[in-house]
């Protein structure tokens, strides 16, 4: 099998994700000017208006529309079944579809509103997923696929202590969050800020247990002192101390395992990439 895909690799394998490569990150760099130029300028109407802009446009849809085509290819032969069990598939079409709905809604409408307008949330996570998917095309290569499937494993091996962690946050979240609302007024502008919903008091939680991130500050002069003082002291034991270093633990072994197997592991990444070419 390591002949095979050796033979396949360098046959058709490597030209193949060179010039998908290449295409991809032209898409990515045209799409990112699309988006900076709507930053630039304010409302979406207001690109469109150069020859620049009519360029940059042309160029990131004839690109996904490319890269879409190879997908209508692989649904083809691999059918419906097969093709929707593959969760990537279900995202590359997540990003195509809101590539072409913010070019065409940049470049053709003109909404008043600029950024704040529902075109801005679908820009920002487009940007998240082209350039998060620079890593699909850099397993292919020895010196970066063993330390993409090293961060797959490491998501793989962290799943359930994710789940653990996330416990200990909410519990201490809802801990201070009463504790904090229990009178009607805060003692301390940062309090205020910090714990003035449920939502902003289990991102404080998560800011002071896993950033450090907190003032001893807020928990003088307040109503329930000492029970806070109590609360900071155990989270910061549970969540900074013993669950992070169990957590740097944890990824440590699954880098070791990962590292002890790097050319399988760069042979194994070549096999799963030639098999989507051959799939399209």
């Amino acid at each position: 099998p390591e002949v095979i895909v050796q033979f396949k690799w360098m046959t058709y394998g490597s030209k193949h994700v060179y010039t998908s490569l290449r295409a991809y990150l032209w898409l990515v760099v045209a799409f990112s000017t699309f988006a900076v130029r709507i930053v630039r300028t304010g409302p979406f109407g207001e690109v469109g208006t150069t020859a620049l802009d009519h360029c940059i446009v042309a160029v990131a849809l004839c690109l996904t529309m490319w890269f879409v085509q190879g997908e209508v290819w692989s649904l083809a032969a691999q059918g419906w079944a097969q093709y929707l069990r593959d969760g990537w598939n279900w995202v590359d079409w997540a990003c195509y579809t809101l590539v072409i709905y913010c070019l065409l809604a940049g470049y053709t409408f003109s909404l008043s509103t600029g950024l704040t307008s529902p075109g801005a949330p679908a820009l920002a996570l487009v940007e998240l997923m082209l350039w998060g998917k620079v890593l699909y095309f850099l397993r292919a290569f020895e010196a970066t696929g063993v330390y993409i499937l090293t961060m797959v494993h490491i998501i793989r091996d962290i799943r359930e202590f994710i789940l653990i962690i996330a416990l200990f946050i909410l519990g201490f979240g809802f801990a201070f969050f009463v504790l904090f609302n229990e009178s009607d007024a805060f003692n301390g502008e940062d309090v205020k800020y910090a714990y003035q919903s449920l939502s902003y008091a289990l991102l404080s939680t998560f800011n002071m247990g896993v950033m450090g991130d907190f003032s001893m500050d807020m928990f003088h002069d307040q109503e329930h002192e000492g029970l806070l003082l109590g609360l900071f002291v155990t989270s910061v034991s549970t969540i900074t101390v013993i669950m992070l270093n169990m957590l740097i633990a944890l990824m440590s072994s699954t880098y070791e395992r990962a590292t002890e197997h790097s050319a399988a592991a760069s042979k194994y990444q070549r096999a799963e990439i030639l098999l989507d070419i051959e799939a399209t």
